[in-house]
């Protein structure tokens, strides 16, 4: 590997290095260097590298150092072997890719950078990437996609992943006019956090991203809040110190948008007007809810929209059922009911008691009579939530029966004038409490009409029992 040679507050420019080389920080450096406040100890601008690694293999007396690449290009860069304990590291506005790996390095901060794929940041103190207006140099990515053979479009198009794993302190930040219009980054974030690292906060604020994913668990908070997420994943995650999610939904692009929650611990989550109905699928498995606040969240409007709910291990393998899968689903619904339910929210929870009633009904366990049951509440009222579905039931069983009524009787189709009468008569059919006589004397019933004004009574009833129900479903306890 070639030596890139540097003195400190001497600036790199417009270099290209076109094989592996190292730029090795080293004591002697740094002997009889003052340190100044107003400039970067060693900075890179407007240059390019194959593969660069940065290497330190001796503790350093200096107060700070700040290594700085600024409209660079970067294919691959390497940073595992650190000593000292004073240095940090600056992107800005380049193009990188690669693995940066040192618990010694005390920060790493990317401001608006693109990445050729992904870029893991690992073992790493302090982490943050931003995106901001202020400092975008657009002319300056046009230079670099010249020089790397590709256009806006890969960028654009191609997912750029930044893997953090095991950082103290994380935060990614977007300003508000940053991805306004076609996005210019198709930004991904996975963090890893493990229960024998320490944790303090991880802060995401005005997210624009195509996917985020959380695994692993440990101690400290969590805010992510008023931002767009595609595609969200949380797989055995929890943080001790909270968390609290505030102002999330997926955007208007078209595709595929998941959300899966599996075998996490959501107890201390605060999910705060989460647009849960823009995913196109959702997915919650085996989680534990606790004391998990939920409010503001949008779900499905419609009955059947919450079909796009799973309880499966694998989102995408939805026809990959456990056998266990609409008790899975019973209890998970069950579990949002308390949830939203706490929060005061009445009218989301009357949606899950409905969808738990229907999947509890698909549980052979619980008998063929019990499954008769709900499957009649669900098809009359969908479980107490519909007025307008025992509305129709009651006029169509009704008129039905009292044209059948009036045919036992003769009274229908017998060849005379229409008899107006009958019209208003209906309504007094419709009465349940009306008496057997309400049209004609006793004499002239048969056993056929009155079979089916007993019939109409029983019917009309339930449904109307069903309306009162499904009517009175917000003065319930």
């Amino acid at each position: 590997m070639e030596k890139i040679t540097v003195k400190p507050y001497t600036i790199t420019k417009n270099k290209t290095f076109s094989n592996d080389d190292i730029l090795a920080i080293n004591k002697s450096q740094f002997e009889k260097v003052k340190k100044r406040n107003d400039k970067v100890e060693i900075c890179f601008e407007d240059c390019t590298f194959h593969r660069l690694v940065i290497k330190n293999i001796e503790d350093i007396d200096f107060e700070n150092i700040s290594i700085m690449f600024v409209n660079c290009i970067i294919r691959d860069i390497s940073i595992e072997e650190i000593t000292t304990s004073n240095i940090n590291i600056y992107f800005g506005n380049s193009i990188i890719n690669g693995r940066i790996d040192n618990k010694r390095l005390t920060r790493v901060e990317i401001n608006n950078c693109l990445l050729f794929d992904s870029i893991f940041l690992l073992n790493i103190d302090k982490v943050s990437i931003s995106y901001t207006s202020a400092n975008l140099r657009l002319r300056a990515w046009q230079k670099q996609y010249d020089v790397i053979g590709k256009d806006y479009k890969y960028f654009r198009e191609n997912n750029q992943l930044y893997h953090i794993s095991n950082s103290k302190e994380i935060t990614y930040s977007q300003d508000d006019k940053i991805f306004n219009g076609p996005r210019f980054a198709r930004v991904s974030l996975m963090i890893n956090y493990s229960p024998t690292k320490d944790h303090y906060k991880t802060k995401i604020i005005n997210p624009t991203l195509n996917s985020l994913s959380l695994e692993g668990t440990t101690g400290g908070e969590m805010e992510i809040e008023s931002g767009i997420i595609d595609n969200w994943f949380m797989s055995g995650f929890s943080l001790e110190g909270g968390v609290n999610f505030f102002n999330i939904r997926a955007s208007n692009i078209e595709n595929d948008k998941k959300l899966q929650f599996d075998k996490c611990i959501l107890d201390g989550f605060h999910f705060d007007n989460i647009d849960f109905n823009s995913y196109k699928e959702l997915n919650f498995y085996r989680n534990k809810f606790g004391e998990t606040s939920i409010t503001s969240c949008s779900f499905p409007n419609n009955y059947d929209d919450f079909d796009k709910f799973y309880t499966i291990e694998n989102i995408h393998n939805p026809d990959e059922k456990p056998d266990d899968y609409y008790n899975i689903r019973y209890n998970t619904f069950l579990q949002f009911k308390k949830a939203v339910e706490a929060s005061g929210n009445i009218y989301e929870s009357h949606k899950f008691q409905s969808v738990s009633k229907d999947a509890l009904r698909k549980i052979n366990e619980i008998g063929w009579w019990n499954r008769r049951i709900l499957g009649l509440n669900s098809w009359s009222n969908d479980h107490g939530l519909s007025i307008a579905k025992p509305l129709v039931h009651i006029l169509w069983v009704s008129i039905t029966l009292y044209l059948f009524y009036l045919l036992s009787l003769g009274r229908l189709f017998n060849g005379n004038e229409i008899d107006w009468n009958l019209f208003g008569y209906y309504f007094k059919f419709l009465d349940i409490t009306h008496w057997s006589n309400f049209l004609v004397a006793k004499s002239e019933l048969n056993g056929f009409s009155m079979a089916i004004d007993f019939l109409n009574k029983v019917i009309v009833g339930f449904f109307i029992y069903q309306f009162i129900a499904a009517f009175r479903k917000y003065g319930k306890k």
